[in-house]
């Protein structure tokens, strides 16, 4: 539930999870929404744009954005390859 959370904050160096609103929470929502992490935090905020599908059209675009890449670094390395044996 908290990981979801716009306020929720994890610390890759030292393992730490953290909440931006602990300020305004009591003890007990502390302890009830974060450590136990039970649903139904009165300080929980979702990004709402993280959980909208993907429509066609930005998977197309995605998908020969990726295309273009994968052919532009194919170009390339057979013209440098060619390069190399000429040389």
């Amino acid at each position: 539930m908290c990981k979801d959370c716009i306020y929720y904050v994890y610390d890759n160096s030292t393992g730490q999870a953290n909440c931006k609103q602990f300020d305004n929470m009591t003890d007990e929502e502390i302890e009830t929404y974060f450590t136990n992490d039970i649903t139904g935090c009165p300080y929980q905020g979702i990004e709402q744009q993280h959980n909208k599908p993907l429509t066609i059209k930005q998977v197309n675009i995605m998908f020969e954005a990726k295309e273009n890449v994968r052919l532009k670094n194919m170009i390339e390395w057979r013209f440098s390859h060619k390069l190399n044996l000429a040389g």
